[in-house]
Protein backbone atom coordinates (compact mmCIF):
# COMPACT_ATOMS: atom_id res chain seq x y z
CA UNK A 1 0.00 0.00 0.00
CA UNK A 2 2.91 2.16 0.60
CA UNK A 3 4.26 1.92 -2.53
CA UNK A 4 0.51 2.58 -4.70
CA UNK A 5 0.40 5.46 -2.40
CA UNK A 6 3.98 7.05 -3.49
CA UNK A 7 3.28 6.81 -7.04
CA UNK A 8 -0.76 7.35 -7.41
CA UNK A 9 -1.15 9.01 -4.35
CA UNK A 10 -3.63 6.47 -3.09
CA UNK A 11 -2.88 2.75 -1.02
CA UNK A 12 -4.19 0.18 -2.52
CA UNK A 13 -4.45 -3.01 -1.13
CA UNK A 14 -2.61 -5.92 -3.52
CA UNK A 15 -6.00 -7.05 -4.01
CA UNK A 16 -7.54 -4.07 -5.39
CA UNK A 17 -4.52 -3.22 -7.21
CA UNK A 18 -5.01 -6.66 -9.20
CA UNK A 19 -8.55 -5.91 -9.89
CA UNK A 20 -8.06 -2.61 -11.10
CA UNK A 21 -5.14 -3.90 -13.32
CA UNK A 22 -7.57 -6.16 -14.88
CA UNK A 23 -10.43 -3.69 -14.98
CA UNK A 24 -8.03 -1.39 -16.81
CA UNK A 25 -7.09 -4.13 -19.67
CA UNK A 26 -11.08 -4.80 -19.97
CA UNK A 27 -12.09 -1.07 -20.71
CA UNK A 28 -8.97 -0.21 -22.77
CA UNK A 29 -7.71 -3.33 -24.64
CA UNK A 30 -10.52 -6.02 -24.22
CA UNK A 31 -8.95 -8.00 -26.61
CA UNK A 32 -6.04 -8.46 -24.75
CA UNK A 33 -8.26 -9.75 -21.86
CA UNK A 34 -7.08 -13.08 -22.56
CA UNK A 35 -3.65 -12.01 -20.61
CA UNK A 36 -4.55 -11.30 -17.78
CA UNK A 37 -5.07 -14.95 -15.75
CA UNK A 38 -1.41 -14.68 -16.86
CA UNK A 39 -0.68 -11.42 -15.70
CA UNK A 40 -2.26 -11.86 -12.26
CA UNK A 41 -0.46 -15.46 -11.88
CA UNK A 42 -3.72 -17.44 -11.78
CA UNK A 43 -3.20 -20.91 -12.54
CA UNK A 44 -7.13 -20.93 -13.28
CA UNK A 45 -8.42 -19.03 -15.96
CA UNK A 46 -11.27 -19.11 -14.78
CA UNK A 47 -10.79 -17.61 -11.70
CA UNK A 48 -10.07 -14.48 -14.46
CA UNK A 49 -13.77 -15.09 -15.88
CA UNK A 50 -15.31 -11.87 -15.04
CA UNK A 51 -13.09 -9.64 -16.28
CA UNK A 52 -13.43 -11.56 -19.25
CA UNK A 53 -17.16 -11.83 -18.98
CA UNK A 54 -16.57 -7.98 -19.03
CA UNK A 55 -14.37 -7.43 -22.03
CA UNK A 56 -16.66 -9.39 -24.43
CA UNK A 57 -19.48 -7.20 -23.07
CA UNK A 58 -17.68 -4.28 -23.12
CA UNK A 59 -16.59 -5.57 -27.07
CA UNK A 60 -20.09 -5.84 -27.80
CA UNK A 61 -21.71 -2.61 -26.43
CA UNK A 62 -18.74 -0.50 -28.31
CA UNK A 63 -20.11 -2.63 -31.25
CA UNK A 64 -23.51 -1.49 -30.77
CA UNK A 65 -22.89 1.80 -30.26
CA UNK A 66 -21.25 2.30 -33.67
CA UNK A 67 -23.93 0.65 -35.62
CA UNK A 68 -26.77 2.88 -33.50
CA UNK A 69 -24.17 5.85 -33.94
CA UNK A 70 -23.82 5.13 -38.06
CA UNK A 71 -27.79 4.77 -38.18
CA UNK A 72 -28.64 7.65 -36.00
CA UNK A 73 -26.08 9.83 -38.24
CA UNK A 74 -27.88 9.61 -41.28
CA UNK A 75 -31.08 10.43 -40.11
CA UNK A 76 -29.92 13.47 -37.66
CA UNK A 77 -29.77 17.17 -38.70
CA UNK A 78 -26.46 19.32 -38.40
CA UNK A 79 -27.90 21.25 -35.20
CA UNK A 80 -29.32 17.45 -33.55
CA UNK A 81 -25.99 16.31 -34.01
CA UNK A 82 -24.40 18.91 -32.52
CA UNK A 83 -26.46 18.50 -29.73
CA UNK A 84 -25.71 14.97 -29.05
CA UNK A 85 -22.23 15.92 -29.37
CA UNK A 86 -22.27 17.93 -26.27
CA UNK A 87 -24.84 15.82 -24.35
CA UNK A 88 -22.14 12.80 -24.85
CA UNK A 89 -19.20 15.25 -24.02
CA UNK A 90 -20.96 15.51 -20.89
CA UNK A 91 -21.56 12.26 -20.40
CA UNK A 92 -17.92 11.31 -20.81
CA UNK A 93 -16.54 14.13 -18.25
CA UNK A 94 -18.78 12.53 -15.71
CA UNK A 95 -16.99 8.75 -16.40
Amino acid sequence: MDITAEEFGLGLGPHLFRDVTATAIVDHAPELADLIPRLLGHRDPRSCQPYIQQASTTAAARTLEDVIERRLGRSMTPHEKNQRAALLDRLEKRR
